[in-house]
């Protein structure tokens, strides 16, 4: 791409930007709105745990510690969990006491006390507060995908409303959480690193200092946003060693990071002692009775006829939950639809493939390094998944979504590459898709979560 396209695709871009970032973050609204006043109390998964984090911060003044007790396994899946679950005065009282999530970093919570206190503790408010910073992340998002394909805003726009509009997205956006805000400060990481890396030159201090204090923010958020600190780091490394200067600004951004986090791990490592930085160690301790890898192992065996076994629950599990299960991932879509997601996974699968194969030779040497560096976040995140599946069973595709950006990017190239012979129909593809997803949330809504959780 030279130089004078870039200049053409960014003023076209800018003539595209308002209107399809307007309508799917329109879209995106009144979903999340939807999801969150249709959802009943404490039927996104964790959520009384993160509500009663940020009650204690609003009634107490101060960041939660984690202690014996805070997890009940049984009052959880027998009294919270079910569907149509009706919590007596008693379940209810008890209901204060669930704060197995009282170890994450406190960002999100602090920045939601406030919203508690003004609202006397609404649990709509806090959802509709995670629902706004989900916009927040989807138009970060966009100016992310834009700095890498100026020129090619339907490309932009189709991944955007992926993002956006995933239906099991949306419902976790939708809950009380700290999903919202790790992703929104991951996809500002993910601009900052992308606009670098396009640009190809060293960052500046001021650029440097920024995107460091971002991941020191992400230290503060949640474990999940710790995937693409490797991924920066590494950029901002490449990059500065092209100037006269890289060691101070490689200096800087990593003392800037390291000291905005440094605080958090240095109160846990006091509370929890031993190495115990992030109080991971604490969680294993108190949330006695979660399944375990290796016991499911032993009843299920890695690999077998049986549909529990291991890898294949896992990959069954994984797939379905990361486009729709609810609930506390006991409320599925139906099997057809599972189908027909499936199929449509493959295929965007197998066009990317295509795409990557023909269109490398056409792509910026930035672009190409840019795709590189999303695809070492996916590659992080999977590990990452991999890792905690380790040592308990979570197969639950919303782990992976910090690679949600480059999986939508993926998807979206892929179909692009079929439509290029059609680049008016290419150029207004993103309008078909986000109808479609639109749709796909719509009858999760109306025809699968509300039926079966209210």
């Amino acid at each position: 791409m030279t130089g004078a396209q870039a200049m053409i695709g960014r003023a076209r871009m800018s003539k595209f930007l308002h209107g399809p970032l307007a309508v799917i973050v329109g879209f995106y609204l009144a979903l999340g709105i939807a999801f969150a006043v249709t959802v009943p109390a404490w039927q996104v998964p964790d959520e009384p745990a993160h509500y009663n984090y940020i009650r204690q911060i609003a009634q107490q003044g101060q960041i939660p510690v984690l202690m014996p007790g805070d997890y009940d396994g049984a009052f959880n899946m027998q009294r919270i969990a079910p569907p149509h679950a009706q919590l007596s005065e008693a379940d209810r009282a008890q209901l204060e006491a669930v704060q197995y999530e009282d170890h994450q970093p406190p960002l999100y919570y602090l920045l939601a006390a406030p919203i508690f206190a003004l609202t006397n503790g609404s649990l709509l408010a806090l959802r509709l507060f995670s629902v706004l910073l989900g916009a927040l992340g989807i138009g970060l998002t966009w100016l992310a995908l834009r700095e890498v394909f100026p020129e090619r805003p339907g490309v932009v726009a189709f991944a955007t409303a992926l993002v956006a509009l995933l239906p099991q997205h949306v419902f976790m956006l939708a809950g009380v959480n700290n999903d919202a805000l790790a992703e929104a400060l991951l996809a500002l990481v993910v601009w900052l690193t992308l606009r670098l890396i396009v640009r190809g030159r060293a960052p500046t201090a001021a650029e440097a200092g920024a995107l460091a204090v971002t991941l020191g923010l992400c230290f503060l958020t949640k474990t999940t946003a710790y995937y693409m600190p490797p991924v920066a780091g590494l950029a901002v490394l490449a990059l500065s060693r092209r100037g006269r200067v890289w060691v101070f600004h490689v200096g800087l951004f990593a003392a800037l990071a390291a000291l905005i986090g440094l605080p958090w791990w240095a109160r846990n490592l006091a509370l929890y002692g031993g190495t115990d930085v992030m109080g991971l160690t604490r969680h294993d301790l108190v949330v006695v009775g979660q399944t375990t890898t290796a016991e499911w192992i032993a009843a299920h065996g890695w690999l077998s006829a049986d549909p529990e076994s291991y890898l294949v629950r896992g990959a069954r599990f994984t797939f379905q939950s990361w486009w729709g299960m609810f609930g506390w991932l006991s409320v599925a879509l139906p099997g057809w639809l599972y189908a027909a997601l499936l199929a449509f996974s493959v295929l965007s699968l197998a066009l990317f493939v295509a795409y990557a194969i023909r269109a490398a030779r056409k792509l910026s040497n930035g672009q190409k390094q840019a795709l590189l560096a999303l695809a070492g976040l996916t590659v992080v995140t999977i590990l990452g998944f991999v890792w905690y599946n380790t040592k308990y069973v979570q197969h639950q595709g919303r782990y992976l979504f910090p690679a949600l950006i480059p999986a939508a990017l993926a998807v979206s190239l892929g179909w692009h590459q079929v439509l290029a012979r059609l680049p008016a129909l290419a150029d207004r593809a993103w309008l078909l898709f986000t109808g479609l997803m639109v749709v796909l949330d719509g009858y999760a809504l109306l025809r699968v979560i509300a039926p079966a959780l209210r």
